[in-house]
């Protein structure tokens, strides 16, 4: 129910309690609540009042790819021909949408740990998640380039998510120049807390300029 007058909401609260049950309400004008039909006909006749169902959200990992079109670029044998890096809070390897590329064959990843997690596990679980954004085999929910062949796991954030920016720079510095087989794509899936981007003038933007 929307009740776009505030100060009808606590009257509509009161009569919606009398007659079903209240599920929840917002700060402002939104009250959720089942109800009879009977009551359901009586506020939809009142002005000021908008009535619809209530709806069930949930999480949607199937939409990012076909949004961006991925499978014109797959259909025409872009597959994911490169060596992508996830820095990170590490990756779990053996998740099985990540074992193998699209085509079957077995991934190689080459790890490093820059934190003070002492693993290069993914202890947080937000690494594997961008990984399989990135890479994913699932049938279904496939990633941007699930052909990718060789991922390296560059730790720079730990189990909490966090990491500063020492650790941060030493995991891109390793996969860009120093990991088994070098990295032409870095996966930076974080940032830092509060507005302090210097306009563009921070060390961090300056140093993955550098990188390039």
């Amino acid at each position: 129910i929307v009740v776009r007058d505030k100060s009808l909401q606590e009257n509509i609260i009161n009569g919606v309690e009398e007659q079903g049950t209240i599920l929840g309400k917002t700060e402002k004008n939104l009250v959720a609540a089942r109800l009879s039909s009977s009551k359901i006909s009586e506020l939809s006749a009142r002005e000021g009042i908008r009535i619809g169902p209530l709806r069930l959200y949930k999480t949607l990992l199937d939409v990012s790819v076909t949004s961006i079109n991925a499978s014109v670029w797959w259909n025409n044998g872009f597959l994911g021909n490169t060596t992508v890096a996830i820095i990170d809070t590490g990756i779990d390897d053996t998740h099985p949408n990540l074992l193998n590329t699209s085509g079957g064959i077995v991934r190689t990843f080459y790890e490093q740990d820059f934190t003070d997690d002492n693993s290069t596990d993914d202890l947080n679980n937000h690494g594997t998640h961008v990984t399989g954004i990135v890479a994913s085999s699932h049938p279904i929910y496939k990633g941007t380039a699930p052909g990718i062949g060789t991922l390296i796991n560059a730790k720079g954030l730990n189990q909490l998510g966090e990491g500063n920016i020492v650790w941060l720079i030493n995991a891109m510095d390793w996969a860009a120049t120093e990991a088994p087989k070098t990295a032409s794509v870095l996966s930076n899936s974080w940032g830092s807390c509060g507005n302090n981007d210097d306009n563009g003038e921070s060390i961090e933007v300056h140093y993955i300029d550098s990188l390039i």
